[in-house]
């Protein structure tokens, strides 16, 4: 049975009631005779009718068969999140948290943000990353940004190329690590491109292994393990080119260490 209008305190309540000794039913909501939402026993909910729910919050509907998306494709299988206000930096988001975050009345610790950049026609934006630094801050601290056109900024909110990596904090480095399973993965592991505050920049094979310049998918200059520096190939490149020219070559002594000494 249904029960409506079921007062206790302050509570107006919608509920499905067993009968008897039975068990309690779902709650499920039909328009035009069909299906379109249903509250289980257990509080999940579906929208369009899944044949089992996986989630606290499950949709089911036909939605497009490419991540470029269209407006007059299908619009199922969607969720949206629109703002009701329409200026730069306006959007709809999605926050993550915990129980703790909500008994603090806090946004939680991580969110997914939408950030309008232009309000005409169609609308375009950003997609930006952000997360909580500390515990007693009061506001999310944006950290990584999808701009509209394809753009990736870790660190910046303007990323002027495929991918920009900035460090903001005064004094700091940017670097960018690599590693894999074979390397390790603390900050001594891998390989790394860094930028130093000073404006020097740092290549950092930090394995004891060799590093190779590439060119035309062929190794063209190695530096070994063990510091020294090699050609690719042997009695292959030059040094060099007529009219591009090294001005001197410095050595601490003038043997050449060649079958061709003259």
């Amino acid at each position: 049975t249904l029960q409506v209008g079921v007062i206790t305190g302050n509570e107006a309540r919608l509920n499905a009631s067993k009968r008897g000794t039975g068990s309690y039913p779902p709650m499920v909501f039909y328009t035009s005779d069909i299906e379109r939402m249903r509250i289980a026993t257990d509080g999940r909910v579906s929208l369009g009718a899944p044949a089992a729910v996986r989630a606290q919050l499950h949709v089911l509907g036909t939605g497009q068969t490419t991540a470029a998306l269209t407006d007059a494709g299908n619009r199922g299988a969607m969720l949206r999140l629109s703002d009701l206000a329409g200026s730069a930096g306006n959007g709809g988001a999605i926050t993550f948290g915990t129980n703790q975050a909500d008994t603090a009345d806090s946004l939680g610790f991580a969110a997914i943000k939408a950030v309008l950049t232009n309000g005409g026609g169609n609308t375009i934006g950003d997609l930006a990353f952000a997360t909580r630094n500390a515990i007693v801050d009061t506001a999310l601290s944006e950290r990584m940004r999808i701009a509209a056109l394809g753009q990736v900024g870790i660190g910046t909110s303007a990323p002027a190329n495929q991918l920009h990596v900035h460090t903001s904090v005064v004094g700091g480095d940017t670097s960018l690590q690599i590693t894999n399973n074979s390397s390790g993965i603390t900050s001594s592991d891998g390989f790394t491109i860094l930028l130093q505050n000073g404006l020097d920049c740092y290549m950092s094979l930090r394995e004891n292994g060799n590093l190779f310049l590439r060119t035309n998918d062929t190794d063209r200059l190695v530096c070994t393990s063990a510091g020294n520096t090699r050609p690719g190939a042997d009695n292959t490149y030059t040094i060099g080119q007529s009219g591009t020219r090294w001005s001197a070559v410095w050595a601490a002594n003038g043997t050449i260490q060649t079958s061709d000494e003259r």
